[in-house]
């Protein structure tokens, strides 16, 4: 206890000190502390600053006119004249260098205390048993302006006083006029919260930026909570509930601790509110179970905020002045069953959504608007999964500008129609599942247009999407699928029979021709073993691509001619793979004629037929493992053979770049070559394989020798 002591020393000289400066106040008669029962009057007062704490303050409230009956009240400015409730009953965490709260009285003087309280946890000393203080105000001189008040107050102390049982209030204040309040101003409503502003009061002592506020809230029938705010003249509740009326007040308070209210205001909070209409009416958590609630809602039409799902079961929403669905929620799902419409005779979409969204569900939605989008996503991404969408109006479907809207059409039935400006269009990708365009014929995505098109123009007529197979197979760059497989002419820029057929796998060419745009390919493959069957006279021809694209072991056959010519890039062009033309004509005509990938394992073989290739820019043939000619053999140029080492059939160590000629049934050996270079000297395999050893070692067979056909028995 020697550093209370200590405390109690320095302050006790420091009232001595002040005693001979200045005469106490006089506290006003109101002012009393009762003591074990008994109210006494409050004769005088003493505020004093402390050691060792800037902060500190000691009042004193003398109950006897010889001042040795006395409370004395210690503490901080900042930490304890707050306004709030100081539990009496448990120290306080440690600060050292501020004071902590003390309470004392005595009936003689210093040194007699009949209790002594003190919320430093260092010094063990007694705490009450109940009570709190409030203190208000400025009580640290040279103000001196405040109000103390103790409730209830309960203790004894053994350690540093009679050991009796004691209690204790105390109602003092500097002054007791109530300050005049101001105006309560309700500025802003939320479905949890309430803000609010007001003016402030005004005191015959305290200053306006001294004065404190506390805000009071009450739930109809419920208890008031109060938060104090300090000097602010605004404040907002939070964490209320939605939907209800809350009973809210301001009160002000003078540094003594009058005060007064400013009045009672009744304010409901907004229900929940999703960011999702109906008809221009807002979803909330009120009204989401039963959305036909709203005018114009008919049906099921229900929104689950928590797995973000907006049901219609055999519903019409109609809306001659707003949007039919409005959606700014990330991840709706509207789930359709039955037969649903949504209708707006106004500018505005039947559905406009604001951020990713899918259309699910075993039923049909038709979406209808007169002058506006029939569905509208907006800067994001919309799925149709599995249902069925009839979208018609000046636009289809349709996104903002098409710099990042994605369509993905899964397994489903649409149909879009924008008579006006588009039926699909203003997107950035499409991605068709499961599905194909059906209608118009050859209608396609376009990446130039954004939108689906046809003959360079976004399609206005209706399109139509539907469930289908699609193979690994396309013309000009059009997927065939199990709508269009039997009559391929439909596509633009194919005439003739163009047929496939999935169980064989063969794609039949009758008298074809097929000519694709600048970068599209008049056929791309990735069919394992497609068999293509030429009859008649078959052409097909691209500009900035491979006439033919193969991925897959394929195989060119039949009756007739296929002429296939590239003015950018490859007449026939197979990745990695396999390719025999086999008893058929053929002509390859582009920058590379007939040519794999890098030579690494495509291997090509030409059985009993006739086969021109010319790669004028990179090679007639080339970049292929083997060649394989069987019933036929390079007629031109003369000399020409396949050469390992350099991928390709080559001439003069040189990759040819001219017409190269294999003829039917040809052997070559009524084609000698004369005069032959040395470095082309040497025996050769009819394939230009370069072979060791002599000719006598060598089995039976025809062999180029030294630049000449010679048969061996």
């Amino acid at each position: 206890m020697k550093t209370k002591k200590l405390r109690h020393l320095l302050t006790a000289t420091a009232v001595l000190f002040s005693m001979m400066l200045a005469l106490p106040r006089q506290a006003q008669a109101q002012n009393t502390v009762t003591i074990d029962g008994v109210k006494k009057n409050i004769l005088s007062t003493e505020f004093l600053g402390g050691a060792g704490d800037a902060d500190a303050f000691a009042a004193y409230l003398y109950l006897s006119s010889d001042k040795k009956e006395y409370v004395k009240i210690m503490g901080n400015q900042k930490l304890h004249a707050t306004y709030k409730y100081i539990p009496l009953t448990s120290y306080e965490p440690r600060h050292d260098g501020q004071w902590y709260w003390s309470v004392d009285y005595t009936k003689n003087g210093s040194g007699h205390e009949l209790f002594s309280s003190y919320a430093n946890p260092t010094e063990s000393c007694s705490l009450f048993s109940s009570g709190a203080l409030r203190i208000t105000g400025y009580p640290k001189p040279p103000r001196n302006v405040c109000g103390i008040y103790l409730y209830n107050g309960k203790i004894t102390d053994s350690k540093h006083g009679d050991g009796n049982v004691h209690t204790i209030s105390i109602d003092y204040k500097y002054e007791r006029t109530k300050p005049t309040a101001g105006t309560i101003t309700v500025d802003n409503v939320t479905d949890s919260a309430i803000s609010l502003s007001w003016t402030h009061g005004n005191d015959n002592t305290t200053p306006q930026e001294s004065l404190f506020y506390e805000v009071f809230i009450a739930k109809k029938d419920g208890d008031w909570t109060k938060r104090g705010v300090g000097n602010a003249t605004s404040y907002t509740i939070s964490g209320l509930e939605p939907n209800t009326i809350y009973w809210l007040d301001v009160r002000v308070l003078d540094e003594s601790g009058n005060y007064r209210d400013y009045g009672q205001v009744a304010v409901a909070t907004k229900p929940i509110t999703y960011d999702l209409k109906i008809c221009g009416v807002p979803v909330t958590l009120a009204n989401c179970g039963n959305l036909s609630v709203i005018p114009g809602v008919s049906g099921t039409v229900k929104y689950n905020p928590t797995t973000r799902t907006l049901t219609l079961q055999n519903a019409t929403i109609t809306s001659p002045t707003n949007y039919g669905i409005l959606s700014e929620i990330e991840n709706l799902k509207i789930i359709v069953t039955g037969t649903c419409n949504v209708a707006v005779t106004s500018g505005c979409p039947a559905l406009s959504l604001e951020k990713p969204s899918s259309i699910t569900g075993t039923g049909t939605l038709n979406a209808t608007a007169e002058i506006s989008c029939s569905i509208y996503f907006n800067k994001t991404k919309l799925t149709i999964d599995g249902c069925t969408v009839k979208a018609v109006g000046r636009w289809g479907i349709t996104g903002n500008n098409g710099s990042v809207e994605e369509l993905t059409i899964r397994k489903a039935n649409v149909t879009a129609e924008g008579a006006a400006n588009g039926s699909i269009r203003d997107i950035k990708t499409l991605t068709l599942d499961g599905c194909a365009i059906t209608q118009p014929a050859g209608a396609a995505f376009s990446e130039e247009l954004h939108g689906v098109a046809l003959g360079g123009k976004l399609v206005k007529s209706k399109v139509v999407i539907k469930p289908v197979t699609t193979y690994d197979l396309k013309i000009c760059d059009v997927p065939v699928t199990s709508v269009n497989c039997g009559n391929l002419s439909v596509i633009p820029g194919v005439s003739g029979t163009v047929k496939y057929n999935p169980t064989t796998r063969t794609l039949t060419l009758q008298n074809a021709t097929i000519t694709s745009s600048s970068n599209s390919r008049g056929i791309y493959s990735n069919i394992e073993n497609l068999e293509i069957k030429v009859t008649g006279t078959c052409s097909v021809a691209s500009t900035g691509n491979a006439a033919l694209s193969l991925k897959k072991p394929s195989t060119i056959t039949g009756s007739g001619t296929l002429n296939a010519t590239s003015l950018d890039n490859c007449g026939i062009y197979f990745n990695k793979t396999k390719l025999t033309i086999d008893g058929c004509t053929v002509k390859a005509v582009g920058r590379w004629g007939i040519t794999g990938d890098d030579g690494s394992v495509e291997e090509l073989t030409i059985r009993n037929a006739n086969v021109t290739a010319e790669g004028a820019a990179n090679g007639s043939i080339r970049d292929i493992k083997t060649l394989t000619l069987d019933g036929c053999a390079i007629t031109q140029p003369a000399g020409a053979a396949f050469n390992a080492s350099l991928h390709g059939v080559a001439l003069g160590g040189a990759i040819v770049k001219s017409a190269v000629v294999i003829t039917k049934g040809a052997t070559g050996i009524e084609a000698p070559t004369a005069d032959v270079p040395a470095k082309h000297r040497g025996i050769y395999t009819l394939q230009g394989v370069k072979l060791q050893g002599d000719f006598d070692s060598l089995p039976a067979g025809i062999y180029i020798i030294d630049g000449r056909k010679v048969v061996k028995k």
